[in-house]
């Protein structure tokens, strides 16, 4: 359980088990380097001297993929949920609906829990100890999260001030517990009643966007990070903005609950596939129109508010719908992939050198802001804008993070999940830890 070579031989490993889907970890592996990418340009963008310098940068379209890495953690959504249905839908049909619901709980707060707590204390009483600088923090323990610490433990600091999260970035670590908690009211119905399943997840999905498109007309929101090339010249203005976006709409269960709905979805739907006779073969005619919707929603997401001023309801339209848009063409991706009919994208995301990578990726989403903190904090004066400066800090946070991941997995991630696989395959102690019943027809 804690031997390192077995752990880290388990890490490294390139190959997968027959069961997992190959383009789950190339796309796990892309939505966490596209994360920290806007993370790390973000932060390094709001320490420079002039934000007129960086006005070039965002007049470029491509900058808009830069930018789009807000909708990176819908990927995690997307499959967070697809992977719960799928497997939650085999094991429930294999039990004859008899499941373990504590620890169905208790497990997921044991995968995610430990490593997380572990984290959150080192960068709490450890982290000014790590460097020194003109603008380093010279507390002994970080106020914030010496007080609120345990909305953390609890996967509901999503719902604080952004000022009063002791990990910002941690939001969606909480709105993802958060769908699995609520996750088998969904699930039980696609399972025994799947017209009121479907009904049930589409007004979910419908009353999401609808809260965001309100709350956005009600509060005269901004869209994210879609015209930041329209404030560049104002990072005050901007992060104001922003930062009320973020507390309304961007943190909140209640307006990303799309994604995961939609890839809960989606694994109901492979799921009764997969014990049907029929292979699934869409005519070209059908993939043609799926490539060509998930291009056009893409679009959308990045593209559609590119130099465009600002008018209230376009922006509200838009919040209301984006994340539902992007997850979408998230969801066709697996499917196709899924099915065997995009070979050389799945081929490409099931690439065997995404697999170590993808491993880490729970721990690189814990560590990767602490470390871009770091450096940056250490910085000994403002600096200018450079794109090389740009690449050199994303190569140099996202190799750093990857090596503290590994060591953050191998010593405390690793010997969980063996706990747990060894906990799951014993029958006594998983019955004692959990209330099984057969769910009512």
């Amino acid at each position: 359980m804690f031997c390192i070579v077995k752990n880290g031989s388990k890490i490294l490993r390139t190959t997968s088990s027959e069961n997992q889907i190959g383009c789950i970890h190339g796309l796990r592996f892309i939505a966490n380097a596209w994360l920290i990418l806007l993370h790390t340009s973000m932060d390094y963008i709001s320490t420079i001297k002039d934000m007129k310098e960086v006005k070039q940068l965002f007049e470029l379209r491509v900058s808009q993929l830069m930018l789009g890495g807000i909708f990176s953690v819908d990927i995690f959504f997307v499959i967070s949920g697809f992977l719960n249905g799928y497997l939650f839908f085999h094991k429930y049909s294999k039990r004859n609906g008899n499941i373990s619901w504590v620890f169905f709980y208790f497990k997921r707060f044991a995968r995610l829990t430990p490593v997380y707590m572990i984290v959150l204390g080192c960068y709490t009483t450890l982290f000014t100890y790590t460097g020194t600088g003109i603008i380093w923090p010279t507390y002994n323990t970080n106020p914030v999260c010496k007080k609120d610490w345990w909305w953390q433990l609890l996967y509901i600091n999503n719902f604080e001030e952004a000022e009063n999260q002791c990990t910002v970035w941690g939001w969606h670590l909480a709105a993802d517990m958060q769908f699995y908690i609520i996750s088998p009211l969904f699930m039980i119905l696609l399972m025994r009643r799947p017209r009121l399943g479907y009904a049930l997840v589409l007004t979910c999905i419908s009353g999401s966007c609808a809260a965001s498109f309100v709350l956005t007309y009600q509060y005269n929101l901004t869209e994210g990070l879609s015209r930041v090339e329209l404030l560049s010249g104002n990072i005050r203005s901007l992060s104001t903005k922003f930062w009320k976006y973020y507390n309304i709409i961007h943190s909140k269960p209640y307006t990303r609950i799309g994604p995961y709905l939609n890839g809960l979805v989606l694994g109901h739907y492979l799921y009764k596939k997969s014990i049907s006779t029929n292979i699934i073969r869409n005519s070209k005619t059908v993939l043609c129109c799926g490539w060509a919707t998930t291009a056009s929603f893409m679009w959308i997401c990045f593209f559609s508010l590119y130099k465009k001023e600002e008018v209230l309801w376009e922006t509200a339209v838009y919040n209301g719908t984006k994340f539902l848009l992007f997850s979408c063409g998230v969801v066709w991706i697996i499917y196709v992939c899924f099915t065997g009919q995009a070979e050389l994208l799945n081929n490409f995301l099931s690439w065997k050198a995404f697999l170590p990578l993808s491993r880490l990726s729970y721990c690189s989403n814990l560590t990767h802001m602490i470390i871009l903190m770091k450096i940056l904090l250490q910085a000994e004066s403002i600096m200018d804008f450079s794109l090389i400066t740009l690449m050199s800090l994303y190569l140099y946070t996202s190799a750093f993070t990857y090596l503290v991941s590994f060591i953050a997995s191998l010593f405390f991630e690793m010997p969980v999940l063996n706990f747990l696989n060894q906990l799951g395959g014993i029958t006594i102690v998983a019955s004692l830890l959990s209330w099984q019943h057969p769910i009512l027809p």
